[in-house]
C-alpha cells in the first residue's frame, strides 16, 4: 500500500502562492482495500512533526481535496503527512509533502525602479545590485515582480527553472509577485544581482490586434520591484531591496514583443552606468502569484532542413507547437542571423502571411564565443524556421525548439485502433499545450494570442481530461472576476481584457461554465465557491439586459458572435446561420441551470429558489418564442437542434421528432456537419445520447472537408481554426483570420472520453468518486482505451474488437465505485479493482450508419428479403402517404432507433406498423 501523489491546492510542494485556506490531496495505490476506513491528517510548522499545528481525521475525508483550516503565518514553510488505513486494515503513512506562504503582500521595503535612461526613452533595460554576504547562510528568499516581463540573475546563473514571469494579468486590478529560494546562489562573498526587463504584456506593442489601439496598453515604462530576505545561521537576518542604491544599464536585449519576437545584439556596449527612477505604480496592487510556472516541457529537435524553390533554408521540426528557436552559436563576432517562424509551406516555400503584423522573428548578432543562444521576453508559434545569415554547412544538432507551457501534470489519454484519430488526438494535445501558456489563448503565433473566452470555455472539459487544469483555470478565472467587477458583471469577450468591448453569449458564460466544469472534474468547492459571486453578477448582467429590453426570460439583446465559423451561411456570415439571439437565449438558460446547481452545492438555497424559477421563466419564454403552435422548432440549422437537446430546452413530447429532424439535417449535408464554435462540441454527445452512437463515429471518421480528419489528411499536427484552413490543393484559406493552431475544435476530444469510452460523471457526485463506464464501441475503428488519472487514480476504459466478440477491460481506483453498463444490456456495480468481460459482436450497418434511407436498407439481401416478405410492394410505393406518413417516414422512424442493426428486434417493430391495409 502506498500513498502518493500529495499536492497543496493540487500543486506539489508551492512556494510562495497565495493559497487561501490551503487544500491538501492524495492518492492510494497498490491495496487489497476498496476503500479508506481512516484518514488521518497532521500540519506542522517543523519537518520533524514536533510542533503540530493541524490534525483532523474521519473516514470521510476527502482525499481529493480536504481543507487545511489553520491561520497560516506569511513566510513560513508548513509541513503536512497523511495515515490511511482501508476497509481491509492495511495502513500507511504518505511522506511528508510541504507548502511555503509568501511574504505579507503588504508589507513591500522595496521600490519599484526602472533605469533612468531620458526622460523620453521607452527602452527595456538591466537593474542591479551588488551586495556582500558576509556570513553562512541558512535560508534566502528572493520576492519579485516586473512590469512587464522580468528575468532574475545572480552572479550570471538564472534564478529559478520558469521563463515570461510575472506572467500576463489585468494590471490594472492586480500584479503577481514570485518568491523563489536564493540561499544556493549566496556563499559568503560579493555577489551582484540584475534584473532584465521585457515589455511582455504590460507595455508590448498592439496586443490588440488592432492598428487604431495604441501600443503599452496598462503602461509605458518597465520595471521590477524585488526584497531578498536572507536568514543567517546565527539566527540574524538581512534585507536587499530594490532602491535608489541600484543601478541601471542597457540590454543587449536591443527590442523584444511578443508579436515581433526579440533583437539581441551581444556586441551592444552596456558600460554605460544609470542611476534608477522610482515608477509611480505604489504596491498596492502587489498580490502573490496564482498562475503556475511556464516551463521548458519538451525538446525538440529539427526533422530535416529544406531548400525552397525560392532559396530559402528552412528548418521543419515536423510539429506546429509553441515555445522558442534555440541555437548553438558558431557565428563570429559581430556576424547577424536571422530565424523567423512559420507554420506552413506554400508551393514548398516558406509562408508567413498568416500572422499577419507579427514579425514572429529572432535576430541575433555574435560576440563571437559558442555558446547556446535562446530568447527572453516572447514566443512564437511555428513549425517553421526560417533561416538567414548563417553558414553553409548547417549542423540540426546545434538547433532545438523549447516547447513552453504552464506546469501542469498530463492526465488523460486515449488511443484507438485507426491512426487517423490517434494523429488526431495528438494533435489536440499539441494545440493544449501551445495555447495554455499562462492564459487560454485562442492562438499562439500571429498578432492575437488572446484569452478568447468562447474558446475556453467550449474546450475547459477536454483540457481538463487531459491535463490537471485547477491551478490554472483557479488563475484563469480571478481574471475573469476582475474584469466583471470592471464592468458590472459583464464577461469581456477577451481576459484579461483589451478591448473594452461589451460581451456575447457562449463567450460570457465562461464564468459560469468553467467553475462549474472544474468542480465536476475535482470536487474542490474553493473554486466554486470563490467564483459564485461572478457567476450570479453574469446572470444578472443578462437579466437587466432582458428587462431593459422588456425580455426578462430572453437575450434578445447586444451583438454576439453566433455560431462562430460554422458553415450554414450562403453569404459566408461568420456568426452563421442559426439566429444569435437564439443562441444567446438557450446559453442564458444553461448559464441559470449550472448557476441554480452551484448554489445547491454550496448550500445557498435562497439563490437557489431564485434562480430556479428564472430557469423557468426562461424555458418558458423559450419554448414560446422559438417553437410553432404545433411544436416544430422554428430555427431549422443543426446547430440550433444540437442546443435544444442538449439543454432539455423543448416541449413535452418533442424530443424524438427533434433529434429525427436534426439526423435529417446531416444527411441533408451527406452526414456532414455545418456546425461551428457553438454547436460542434456539442454535436456528437447529442448523438450519442440520443441512440446515434454510430452517425457519431461517421462524423468523427469523415475524411473530407468538413470533418476532423480532412485536417489530418492534410498534415495537420494541430488543430485548425478553420474546417478548411487549408484548402484541398494545399493553399491556405484567403480569409486574413487563419490560424492552423486552435483547440476549439479539438473539444470532440470531450466525447471519445465520454462516449467512446464512456467515462461518464454520476450526476451530483463530483471527483469521480461514484461514475458510469458507458462505451460505445465501433468496429470501423477496431479498439479504443482511454486512460484518465482522477482525483483519486488511474480510471481506465479500453475495447477490442476481436473475431465474433467485443472484449472489455475496465480499472477503477481506491476509494470509488462505477457502474459499467454494456452495449448489450449488462449492468454490474464495481468497486476499486480490474474488470474484463466479453459481449457478442452486433451486426454493423452495411453502408452507412445512423440514419437509414430505404434504399440503402434495399442494397442488404438479408434486411430485402425481411422487409418485402413483411410489406408488400414496399419499394413501389415507398413515398406514398398514410395515415399522414409517407411509408418512407413511418420506416425512417423504426429503422432510426437501429443505428446498430438487431434483425429480430427490427422484425417486431415492423410487424407493429399498421400496413396492413392497401396503399393507394
Amino acid at each position: 500500500m502506498k500513498i502518493v501523489h500529495l499536492r497543496t491546492n493540487h500543486m506539489k510542494n508551492p512556494l510562495g502562492y497565495d493559497l487561501g485556506k490551503p487544500v491538501v490531496s492524495w492518492k492510494v495505490e497498490e491495496t487489497e482495500g476498496k476503500f479508506t476506513q481512516n484518514a488521518v491528517v497532521q500540519a506542522a510548522a517543523d519537518p520533524d512533526f514536533q510542533n503540530i499545528v493541524y490534525e483532523i481525521s474521519g473516514k470521510n475525508l476527502d482525499s481529493y481535496g480536504t481543507v487545511l483550516d489553520i491561520p497560516t503565518e506569511p513566510s513560513v514553510r508548513y509541513y503536512w503527512k497523511v495515515k490511511v488505513t482501508t476497509d481491509k486494515n492495511e495502513e500507511a503513512v504518505s511522506s511528508t509533502a510541504w507548502f511555503e506562504t509568501p511574504k505579507n503582500p503588504h508589507e513591500w521595503k522595496g521600490i519599484w525602479i526602472s533605469p533612468d535612461f531620458h526622460k523620453n526613452s521607452k527602452e527595456d533595460g538591466i537593474v542591479f545590485h551588488e551586495f556582500k554576504i558576509s556570513k553562512t547562510v541558512k535560508k534566502a528568499r528572493l520576492s519579485i515582480s516586473g512590469l512587464g516581463l522580468y528575468e532574475v540573475y545572480i552572479d550570471g546563473k538564472k534564478v529559478g527553472d520558469e521563463y515570461l514571469t510575472p506572467n500576463f494579468n489585468d494590471y490594472f486590478s492586480w500584479i503577481q509577485f514570485q518568491t523563489y529560494e536564493a540561499e544556493e546562489y549566496l556563499n559568503p562573498g560579493t555577489h551582484k544581482i540584475e534584473i532584465w526587463l521585457g515589455s511582455g504584456w504590460y507595455k508590448g506593442k498592439h496586443l490588440t490586434f488592432n492598428e487604431g489601439n495604441p501600443d503599452c496598453h496598462y503602461g509605458d515604462t518597465s520595471g521590477a520591484i524585488a526584497e531578498l530576505k536572507v536568514s543567517y545561521e546565527d539566527g540574524t537576518e538581512e534585507l536587499f531591496q530594490t532602491d535608489f542604491t541600484w543601478k541601471g544599464c542597457r540590454s543587449c536585449i536591443r527590442a523584444n514583443s511578443l508579436y515581433d519576437g526579440e533583437i539581441i545584439d551581444e556586441t551592444f556596449d552596456q558600460s554605460e552606468i544609470f542611476s534608477v527612477k522610482e515608477l509611480n505604480i505604489g504596491t498596492e496592487r502587489l498580490k502573490a502569484r496564482l498562475s503556475l510556472p511556464v516551463r521548458k516541457k519538451l525538446i525538440k529537435k529539427p526533422k530535416e532542413l529544406i531548400l525552397t524553390p525560392k532559396g530559402e533554408r528552412v528548418l521543419d521540426f515536423g510539429q506546429n507547437m509553441a515555445g522558442w528557436i534555440v541555437f548553438y552559436n558558431r557565428l563570429d563576432k559581430g556576424q547577424t542571423c536571422k530565424m523567423t517562424g512559420g507554420e506552413i509551406l506554400q508551393q514548398g516555400n516558406f509562408y508567413h502571411e498568416n500572422m499577419r503584423s507579427a514579425k514572429t522573428e529572432f535576430t541575433y548578432t555574435s560576440d563571437g564565443e559558442s555558446k547556446w543562444i535562446r530568447p527572453h521576453f516572447t514566443y512564437y508559434g511555428f513549425r517553421y524556421i526560417k533561416l538567414e545569415g548563417f553558414p553553409e554547412n548547417i549542423n540540426l544538432e546545434d538547433f532545438e525548439a523549447w516547447v513552453l507551457y504552464s506546469d501542469m501534470e498530463e492526465t488523460g489519454s486515449i488511443i484507438t485502433g485507426n491512426e487517423k484519430v490517434n494523429h488526431l488526438i495528438s494533435n489536440i494535445l499539441w494545440s493544449q499545450r501551445s495555447n495554455f501558456i499562462d492564459v487560454p489563448t485562442d492562438c499562439p503565433q500571429r498578432d492575437e494570442r488572446l484569452g478568447w473566452t468562447g474558446d475556453t470555455q467550449v474546450f475547459c472539459k477536454t483540457a481538463s481530461f487531459n491535463m490537471d487544469t485547477q491551478e490554472f483555470y483557479r488563475k484563469h478565472m480571478y481574471d475573469v472576476w476582475c474584469e466583471q467587477k470592471k464592468n458590472n458583471g459583464m464577461v469581456p469577450m477577451v481576459v484579461p481584457d483589451l478591448f473594452l468591448t461589451a460581451a456575447s453569449a457562449a463567450w460570457g458564460d465562461i464564468a459560469v461554465i468553467v467553475p462549474w466544469v472544474q468542480y465536476q472534474m475535482y470536487g474542490d468547492r474553493s473554486l466554486l465557491k470563490k467564483q459564485f459571486s461572478g457567476m450570479k453578477a453574469w446572470v444578472e448582467y443578462i437579466y437587466k439586459m432582458g428587462k431593459e429590453e422588456g425580455e426578462i426570460g430572453l437575450w434578445k439583446a447586444g451583438t454576439h458572435f453566433g455560431d462562430w465559423l460554422s458553415l450554414d451561411t450562403l453569404d459566408g456570415r461568420a456568426t452563421g446561420g442559426t439566429d444569435v439571439h437564439f443562441i444567446a437565449s438557450a446559453y442564458y438558460y444553461y448559464s441559470v441551470s449550472l448557476l441554480v446547481n452551484a448554489a445547491e452545492v454550496l448550500k445557498l438555497y435562497k439563490d437557489s429558489e431564485k434562480y430556479s424559477k428564472l430557469k423557468q421563466k426562461i424555458r418558458t419564454s423559450f419554448i414560446k418564442e422559438y417553437y410553432t403552435g404545433s411544436g416544430r422548432l422554428a430555427v431549422d440549422t443543426q446547430t440550433a437542434y444540437i442546443l435544444v437537446l442538449y439543454l432539455h430546452l423543448y416541449p413535452e413530447g418533442e424530443e424524438k421528432n427533434l433529434i429525427l429532424r436534426l439526423v435529417d439535417k446531416l444527411k441533408e449535408n451527406k452526414n456532414h456537419l455545418t456546425t461551428g464554435f457553438v454547436g460542434t462540441p456539442l454535436l456528437c454527445p447529442v448523438l450519442s445520447q440520443h441512440g446515434y452512437g454510430d452517425l457519431a463515429y461517421t462524423l468523427l471518421l469523415n475524411e473530407d472537408f468538413p470533418g476532423w480528419l480532412y485536417a489530418v489528411n492534410m498534415g495537420a499536427t494541430t488543430i485548425w481554426e478553420r474546417w478548411n484552413s487549408v484548402r484541398p490543393d494545399g493553399t491556405m484559406h484567403p480569409d486574413g483570420m487563419n490560424s492552423l493552431n486552435h483547440y476549439a475544435y479539438g473539444s470532440i476530444q470531450e466525447w471519445m472520453y465520454q462516449y467512446m469510452a464512456g467515462i461518464q460523471e454520476k450526476k451530483g457526485v463530483p471527483a469521480w468518486k461514484s461514475f458510469f463506464l458507458k462505451p460505445q464501441p465501433d468496429q470501423r475503428i477496431g479498439k479504443a482505451e482511454a486512460v484518465f488519472d482522477s482525483p483519486f487514480g488511474k480510471i481506465v476504459s479500453a475495447w477490442e474488437y476481436k473475431e465474433n466478440n467485443i472484449f472489455f477491460h475496465f480499472e477503477i481506483p481506491f476509494d470509488t465505485s462505477a457502474k459499467i453498463l454494456l452495449p448489450d444490456g449488462q449492468e454490474k456495480t464495481v468497486t476499486a479493482g480490474s474488470y474484463d468481460y466479453v459481449t457478442k459482436k452486433e451486426a454493423l450497418p452495411a453502408k452507412e450508419p445512423g440514419d437509414r434511407y430505404l434504399e440503402d436498407l434495399l442494397n442488404d439481401p438479408e434486411i430485402s428479403v425481411l422487409l418485402q416478405q413483411r410489406i408488400p410492394a414496399i419499394t413501389k410505393h415507398k413515398n406514398d402517404t398514410y395515415k399522414g406518413k409517407t411509408l418512407r417516414e413511418s420506416m425512417n422512424e423504426v429503422f432510426n432507433r437501429y443505428t446498430l442493426l438487431d434483425l429480430k428486434k427490427l422484425e417486431e417493430e415492423i410487424k407493429c406498423l399498421s400496413l396492413s391495409e392497401p396503399i393507394v
